[in-house]
């Protein structure tokens, strides 16, 4: 097949479809859409949809997305502090409702909550809360329990003395039930050779023993 009967290829650039606008010249808008569960998500709305117009609360104009006159309870969110997720930013934070992925609890991810994590700690604008409160503090305390309890071991094979045995003992007390049966065993241990050598560990070893299985 020569040059000239080569089916000619298409190099026109496809035009680049423009933003619909309403009959008052206004462009899509950010809608923000609530499930049946309770979760809420944001979403691209245009001018010809009737489904959630009570909820929009943005819209688009030629400088960004402009924030209309928000719901009640509802917290104006600044886009520009924010990292953007697969969801794109928030123009405007309202009460979150979820529930507890460990123990099913209801609880909910407030927007004073929202915006103080989405624009003063950095978090993703597609991230969340998967634990209620009562729940992420346990989990921050087990956290720190195993932390301080790894560093008084850690210390104790460095340097076995009757001291960093009574500190092993006295973090396992304070942890709870934070840590194991093995750890609370062991601290047991370490609590009777620091009465051993003569420290005060009576209170330790009693409530070491109350607490084995």
């Amino acid at each position: 097949m020569g040059k000239k009967n080569r089916p000619r290829r298409n190099t026109k650039r496809p035009k680049k479809t423009k933003l619909a606008t309403s009959a008052d010249g206004s462009g899509w808008r950010l809608a923000l859409r609530e499930h049946p569960s309770g979760y809420r998500h944001w979403w691209h709305v245009g001018p010809h949809e009737s489904e959630g117009n009570a909820l929009m609360v943005a819209r688009r104009t030629h400088s960004g997305w402009t924030v209309d006159p928000l719901p009640p309870g509802a917290l104006r969110g600044n886009t520009s502090r924010q990292r953007f997720g697969m969801g794109g930013g928030r123009p405007a934070y309202l009460d979150h409702p979820f529930t507890c992925a460990q123990c099913g609890a209801q609880d909910v991810f407030t927007a004073a909550a929202q915006k103080h994590w989405y624009e003063t700690l950095g978090g993703y604008t597609d991230s969340g809360p998967r634990l209620c409160l009562s729940c992420r503090r346990e989990s921050r305390h087990k956290k720190r329990a195993n932390r301080l309890l790894a560093e008084a071991l850690a210390a104790y094979d460095a340097a076995p003395s009757a001291p960093n045995a009574l500190a092993i003992a006295e973090i396992t007390v304070e942890a709870g039930d934070a840590v194991g049966v093995r750890a609370r065993q062991r601290a047991l241990g370490h609590a009777r050779k620091a009465l051993k050598a003569g420290l005060k560990a009576e209170k330790l070893v009693r409530a070491l023993t109350a607490s084995k299985p």
